[in-house]
């Protein structure tokens, strides 16, 4: 066989395999011209699943006639002219192949008219020797493509359709996904002569989450996370669907990059891993995400149907989503958590108002002996305090009676971490929390007794009263008489450290104040000031021992300086690389973070130094040896960054009485505020 040039017609129909793959290929093409072409207005019609006719039409700014003939030609096109333009490619479409390959297969009109025009003109090619005719037509600004009886020159294409049923549902998809990626443009889709779909446009955040929950459904927009974070030239948006939105199909993945549709395995490699771990392996995440990045960084030009781009730094760009996801995943789990195990004010009114009901009608309740078992159950409070990052010392609708309130029947109680046996059956009756401040109690207390022998119904209106619950706890600290055995006299020099062992965390107080016990008497500390107090100590260990060793990121932080944190930004800097934190001044403006201690890895570090370098005022004697100001800056913003539930303090706590105990006993002596308990326990009938 003789090597020839193929002909304009079947070399079009080549070129058609590769772009109309199916009717909703047809549809896709189209709609990227429309919105190349600025429209805001968008209608498209179809029948019969798109193989008897597609009708596209815009509002855009038209095509003027005597380039009609010429756009239906093969690589024709106004979006790009040169190498340059090729290498930063912002519009839908580039390649000017897609009129000239539908209008192969299909018989197509175009219609258009310019803002210029007195008219609009219509071209029609009917797909066998590519010859175009134009005629005069009435339409307004704007284009309308209407492409008929699809592969009808092709009956082995056309074999291959499926259902009027199929067809339709796959350009219903394309739609959905050009409605989400363009919030500024109406489009209406009608099948059949029937109104299907109407996306109206959304300017605001209300509108935006309407739209994305006609299309993605409700119970989505309800639970996903909005996303917005930035480094260097690459943005992400976009709403992240929380674990439970995970689905069975990957229905409800949208994925956009300079607003063209993706399917990029690379982005998708990084959304599965921020994923990881946090729904089954059978499962897909749902998420409708945007990606904004310098043209000139993306190859678009890499698929033929451009579902896939091509990175120049695609370890950074995965990196990058993947942190930002894994990050947001991470703190939305967290809060859902935080929330959930949090009591519900209006169930903490209802009880209040149950309890002065009770109390109204007079109802006294004796104890049964079941009641009486109840009366050593225990304080499920301090579980609560334990457990839980805040809420500890809410009110809970069920009451005991100590005066704690405990969890409702049907809530799961959390493990206890520790493990204590006894046979003792005071001790036994008591719950996790209770056997693990009172360890080994054999005999009932004064207070244990008192309650037991008054009716539940007189302690009721005391149950509500924190300094009712601070009373006794004092009281539940002390044991009987016969209990109580000769202490060892300790010489000086175990002062320190026989004080310290008997300072014990037990519960956060009102969210500020933690509650501390030392022997038999209370103390109240601020939450924020103990946590700082003991990063601060640890910073200045880890400093002395050459221990504040700098961990490089695996995507640095960049940080927008204002003016007032550029402000003595040279001396910031040299205390910061003090403290283990590598920083980079990148362009005018912006601080690069690159390595810090293990103590910041899992914190906003941008937030952090930012906050930081706005209070923090460099001091002469700092710019040799620790940097005690910074330092202590330093530990502040990471506290007010953080919940700071007991857990995340039990640990600097525990520490600080390991490597320093003799400065934890002086800070304790010099911040803790006693809780005076004689007025109370005198006015105690």
């Amino acid at each position: 066989m003789t090597i020839q040039i193929l002909s304009p017609q079947l070399a079009n129909q080549i070129a058609a395999g590769e772009v109309v793959e199916r009717p909703a290929s047809v549809v896709k093409e189209l709609l990227e011209n429309s919105l190349d072409a600025g429209a805001t207005n968008i209608e498209i019609e179809i029948e019969r699943g798109g193989s008897q006719l597609i009708r596209i039409r815009d509002n855009g700014s038209g095509i003027a006639k005597q380039e009609l003939a010429l756009a239906l030609s093969r690589h024709a096109t106004s979006k790009v002219s040169t190498l340059d333009d090729l290498e930063q490619i912002m519009s839908l479409g580039f390649r000017g192949e897609a009129l000239a390959s539908i209008s192969s297969v299909s018989r197509l009109t175009l219609t258009s008219k310019t803002q210029t025009q007195d008219q609009a003109w219509s071209a029609l090619a009917e797909g066998r020797d590519m010859q175009v005719e134009l005629k005069p037509a009435a339409h307004p600004v704007g284009s309308c493509v209407e492409v008929a009886d699809l592969f009808f020159n092709t009956p082995a294409r056309r074999r291959f359709l499926r259902t009027d049923k199929t067809e339709y549902a796959h350009i219903d998809e394309v739609v959905r996904r050009v409605a989400l990626s363009r919030f500024d443009v109406q489009i209406k889709l009608s099948h059949n002569g029937v109104l299907q779909r109407h996306y109206r446009i959304a300017n605001n955040e209300h509108g935006q989450h309407r739209r994305i929950a006609a299309i993605c459904s409700k119970n989505f927009i309800d639970n996903s996370v909005t996303i917005n974070s930035d480094y260097d030239s690459i943005k992400l948006t976009g709403w992240l669907g929380l674990p439970l939105t995970a689905r069975n199909q990957a229905d409800i993945q949208y994925c956009y990059i300079n607003g063209r549709m993706m399917r990029d395995k690379l982005i998708n490699h990084a959304i599965r891993q921020a994923y990881m771990d946090k729904i089954p392996s059978d499962l897909y995440p749902a998420y409708v995400l945007y990606i904004e990045i310098d043209p000139k960084q993306v190859d678009v030009n890499v698929h033929p149907a451009k579902h896939e781009v091509r990175f120049h730094q695609a370890r950074l760009v995965h990196d990058f989503v993947f942190q930002t996801l894994q990050k947001s995943l991470a703190q939305s789990i967290e809060a859902l958590a935080f929330e959930s195990i949090t009591p519900n004010a209006e169930n903490m009114q209802s009880s209040e108002l149950e309890l002065r009901d009770d109390e109204s009608n007079n109802q006294t309740l004796t104890d049964s002996p079941a009641d009486t078992q109840n009366n050593y159950t225990s304080v499920n409070a301090l579980d609560s305090s334990t457990e839980q990052p805040t809420g500890a010392g809410r009110l809970t609708e069920h009451s005991n009676d100590f005066g704690f309130h405990a969890n409702s029947q049907n809530q799961t109680q959390p493990k206890p971490e520790y493990s204590v046996q006894s046979n003792n059956p005071i001790y036994q009756q008591l719950s996790d929390a209770g056997k693990k401040l009172f360890p080994g109690q054999t005999h009932k207390t004064q207070i244990q007794h008192e309650i037991n022998q008054r009716p539940y119904a007189e302690n009721t209106h005391s149950q509500h009263n924190l300094a009712e619950q601070i009373r006794q706890y004092h009281n539940l600290l002390k044991p009987e008489v016969a209990d109580i055995k000769v202490e060892p006299v300790y010489s000086a020099e175990h002062t320190t450290s026989s004080a310290l062992e008997n300072w014990q965390l037990i519960m956060p107080v009102a969210k500020t104040f933690l509650l501390l016990s030392k022997a038999e008497q209370l103390y109240l500390v601020k939450t924020n000031e103990l946590f700082s107090a003991g990063l601060l100590a640890k910073l200045a260990l880890n400093f002395k021992q050459g221990q504040l060793i700098s961990q490089p990121l695996l995507l640095p932080v960049a940080i927008k300086l204002e003016s007032v944190q550029q402000d003595l930004l040279e001396s910031k800097i040299i205390a910061l690389n003090h403290l283990g934190i590598q920083t980079q001044i990148h362009k005018k403006n912006t601080l690069m973070i690159q390595k810090v201690p293990a103590v910041l890895r899992e914190l906003d570090i941008a937030k952090i130094i930012a906050a930081w370098l706005f209070n923090y005022k460099p001091a002469d004697n700092e710019k040799t040896g620790f940097p005690q100001l910074a330092a202590e800056t330093l530990s502040w913003a990471i506290a007010a960054e953080q919940t700071l539930e007991l857990e995340k303090i039990r640990p600097i706590f525990n520490e600080w009485k390991q490597f320093d105990p003799t400065s934890l006993q002086q800070w304790l002596v010099k911040h803790s505020k006693i809780i005076d308990l004689t007025e109370l326990i005198g006015n105690w009938k």
